[in-house]
This record gives C-alpha cells, structure tokens and sequence, in this order.
C-alpha cells in the first residue's frame, strides 16, 4: 500500500509540475513584448517585433554594459469603417479613428446623397445602394454632411 500510496505522490507531483510549465509557456505566449530581465543592468530592457508594419521605425542604441538594444516602434494602428446611409442620415453620426484610417460610407436610401465636409472632402454625388471611400491622413475633427440635406450631418473625429 505504501509503494501505491507514493506513486500517487509521483503522479500528482509530475501532473503539478507539467501544469505550472504549461502555465509558463502560455504566459510567455500573451505576456507582452517588452520584457525585463533582472539579471542584466537596471537600464536594459530587450525588445522583441513579431511584425514590422509599413511606416515601421527602428533605432538601434547601445546599453551602459555596451549591448546593442534595439526598438522598433510600429505606426498607430489603422482601421477600414464602414458607415451607412439611411433613413436620411448617417450611421454613426459620430466616429473616432486613427490618422491614416480609411472610411467607406454605403448609400441605403433610395435618393443619392453626399459626404461633404467643406474644404476638406467631398464625395460628390452616391447613388442608391453605391458606396464612396475616403483615407483620413490629417488629425483633427471633420464636421460633415449631405449637400442635397444639410440637417444630416455627422461628425469624424481623427487621432493622432
């Protein structure tokens, strides 16, 4: 009973063991990319990229103990939206979304309208069931409407 009783032990004690590891690995895998390690200089941070994206940079430097660090920094994330157009206004009537992100507004309504925010866009005319894209590269906040319609307006709010 003994040699059965400290098999268990074993088994729980391995089964322990291959779950804490486990544990770890997974952790690894989601932790994120920017890791400390205590047995280098307090100043030293490794940096680790998975992907370089268009408008990546990257600036090597070096450590106090002479080791090359370097870090790359990836551009803001960017988005595709889609808006709608229907029952005679927009939808969202508010968007907030990175520089460099692209709209596409889908006319639902069955009389063609227009996205036009004076001096910066304008769509001209959208026919029923027709689409327009714009690609936002300036920050700021764009008041906009239907030219045909004035009283449907909206608003796009562009971060930096």
């Amino acid at each position: 009973m003994k040699k059965k009783k400290n098999k268990s032990k074993a088994t729980i004690l391995a089964i322990f063991i291959i779950l804490a590891l486990a544990a770890v690995a997974i952790y690894a895998l989601i932790s994120p990319n920017s890791v400390q390690f205590p047995n280098l200089p307090t100043s030293t941070t490794i940096q680790t990229a998975t992907t370089q994206a268009a408008g990546a940079t990257q600036k090597t430097t070096t450590t106090q103990a002479g080791n090359p660090t370097t870090t790359v920094s990836l551009p803001p994330q960017t988005s595709l939206v889609t808006l709608e157009i229907k029952s005679w206004g927009f939808n969202p009537d508010v968007i907030t979304i990175s520089k460099g992100s692209t709209a596409t507004w889908t006319n639902l309504d069955s009389k063609t309208h227009t996205v036009t925010s004076s001096d910066n866009f304008d769509s001209e005319d959208i026919a029923a069931g027709k689409t327009w894209t714009y690609t936002f590269n300036k920050a700021g906040t764009f008041q906009y409407n239907d030219k045909y319609n004035p009283s449907m307006s909206a608003m796009v709010v562009i971060t930096e």
